[in-house]
């Protein structure tokens, strides 16, 4: 993972949570790394997630 992380439900087909995310509206955001809280992986990737910053933007924040 990248010194940015993008933490945004984007692994499925709800249009709201695709769009949601502020990578797609700031541009220096746009090379941030994605990772999904609903993916089944998440424990893992999160666990090892070492960057200056985190974005905690877009859809499907609230199940996790």
């Amino acid at each position: 993972m990248g010194t940015l992380v993008n933490v945004v439900r984007y692994k499925d087909n709800n249009l709201g949570d695709q769009l949601s995310t502020p990578a797609l509206y700031i541009r220096w955001l746009a090379n941030a790394d994605k990772i999904d809280p609903h993916d089944d992986r998440y424990p893992e990737m999160a666990a090892t997630l070492r960057p200056r910053a985190i974005i905690v933007g877009g859809g499907g924040q609230i199940r996790n």
